[in-house]
């Protein structure tokens, strides 16, 4: 579908994570398409090509998209296990904004991976996060194990 005409309707971006496991790499791409927008957005904030608040809703229906498109994959979970490692280096790459990757949100996307079937003791606690590794995980597990669709 294109792109800008998804805008329209971000919703759909979580109802496809009510498909099959085939939806994960749709998901993916069109997570990385979005955050893409995002960056090159600021991008040209912070190199002055456009004011401060320039293409402010064109950058909010862009999150947008990401929230629902992160809620789909949350959705799909085990069934799209076989993007796993894609996903954790897209996670990784510095394209989504940084407090789309840190501390709780971050917490979120765990849930996502460990549902996807990354191990929970492989995760590290982000250094900015109070508690221990220990409780970190701990409290990861549980709401691994309390995960319902419904929070996605």
């Amino acid at each position: 579908a294109d792109p800008v005409k998804r805008l329209a309707a971000p919703e759909l971006a979580k109802a496809i994570g009510t498909g099959e496991a085939a939806e994960g790499p749709r998901l993916l791409s069109m997570l990385r398409h979005h955050a893409g927008q995002v960056q090159e957005i600021q991008r040209q904030r912070e190199g002055r090509e456009i004011g401060s608040y320039g293409r402010q809703t064109e950058r909010d229906a862009n999150l947008r998209m990401m929230g629902n498109i992160k809620s789909g994959l949350c959705l799909l979970g085990p069934k799209a296990a076989a993007i796993r490692e894609e996903l954790e280096q897209f996670l990784q790459s510095g394209v989504l904004p940084a407090h789309h990757v840190e501390g709780h949100d971050m917490t979120g996307w765990n849930v996502i991976l460990v549902r996807m079937g990354k191990p929970i003791e492989s995760i590290a606690k982000a250094p900015r996060m109070g508690g221990t590794e220990a409780n970190y995980r701990r409290n990861l597990r549980e709401k691994v194990e309390r995960w319902r669709p419904d929070r996605c």
